[in-house]
């Protein structure tokens, strides 16, 4: 089997990529009935083939993958399944899950629709409210004049938060407190995407459950993470600062909480037609209340990722996770090629 990964990609999460790939690179690459074959999408939009030497470096830097580009030529017709590491701008949001499917190739993880609809926090919101799934209030903004500081505060109340609302790993996220605060990071928000969430804060505890399979699903463990006081687990905390926050697994939570999020994890992934993987984050309130606070379809593989390690609580290794993902891929592309489109 001929496996094709594609990592890289234009978004701010693109060295995030590049660790994830490296990570399953390392457990694949002894596999004896596997081949890999490594596409880079460059912050241009071409894509690369990639010589798997580059990979064997211990400690890998993304300015240095020019050195080992190759042309792809005709190479996506040896592969039998693609599988996108790129988080967010089209690794994330359909773009290539399109692509894959335009090749007639099987390809790991979530639909075209299901991968745009969890990329956007507003549709993802949207779909969950309708289905009755608590998500935090939230208003959108497209333009900057479209709520003042004032009709902010009336509608979510304060603090709260500004996100762009296609973009993952906490990138562009800031915590308003001050009219200052909302006008300066509004322009932050609005240098990554072109649609802002403003998000009531929950107070809480941030809760992350996995989700993988088709039509039968398999739910990981429960994990929590704390961060100080008026603090949230952004980039830093997530992929550089070691102590940035304290991950738990399992989560510090009562039992009876553990199993209502792993209920709810397995509604909100039918709702959204996830398929292969996702991973569901929550935030749990002082009153018990559980909220979803977004959905990943590309979660990170990487080694402080918390999505292999709650697997991993179940008695999941990292290679049969992955062996998993494949499988569900091809199973996938089996259940939509079986679908008639002549009349």
């Amino acid at each position: 089997m001929k496996l094709g990964i594609f990592f890289g990609g234009q978004s701010t999460e693109r060295d995030v990529s590049f660790m994830t790939c490296h990570n399953i690179y390392k457990v694949l690459k002894d596999i004896s009935d596997i081949e890999l074959a490594l596409f880079e999408l460059d912050q241009e939009g071409r894509i690369w083939l990639i010589e798997k030497e580059f990979f064997e470096h211990k400690n890998i830097r993304s300015s240095q993958v020019t050195k080992f580009h190759k042309d792809p030529e005709n190479s996506y017709s040896t592969i039998d399944i693609f599988f996108s590491l790129i988080h967010g701008n089209l690794g994330e949001d359909g773009g290539l899950q399109g692509f894959f499917r335009t090749l007639n190739k099987p390809f790991v993880g979530c639909s075209t629709l299901s991968s745009a609809v969890c990329m956007d926090k507003d549709f993802t919101k949207r779909l969950l409210s309708f289905a009755e799934i608590n998500v935090a209030d939230w208003l959108v903004i497209e333009n900057k004049e479209d709520y003042s500081f004032e009709q902010a505060v009336s509608k979510i109340n304060l603090p709260f938060y500004i996100k762009p609302a296609n973009l993952g790993s906490s990138v562009g996220i800031s915590r308003v407190t001050t009219k200052e605060d909302y006008l300066s990071f509004l322009d932050v928000a609005f240098k990554y995407d072109k649609k802002v969430l403003l998000e009531q804060e929950i107070i809480g505890i941030e809760v992350e459950c996995g989700v993988i399979g088709n039509e039968e699903l398999i739910v990981s463990e429960v994990g929590s993470i704390e961060t100080g006081e008026n603090e949230f687990y952004d980039y830093t905390k997530k992929y550089t600062d070691e102590h940035g926050a304290t991950l738990s697994i399992p989560a510090t939570i009562q039992p009876s909480l553990k199993k209502e999020v792993q209920r709810i994890s397995k509604i909100v992934y039918k709702t959204l037609e996830c398929q292969g993987l996702a991973r569901i984050d929550f935030f749990i309130d002082n009153n018990k209340n559980i909220i979803v606070s977004e959905v990943n379809t590309v979660p990170g593989f990487t080694s402080s990722s918390m999505f292999p390690l709650l697997f991993n609580e179940i008695g999941m290794s990292y290679e049969e996770l992955l062996l998993k993902l494949i499988g569900y891929g091809f199973a996938a592309y089996e259940k939509q090629n079986a679908i008639n489109y002549d009349y």
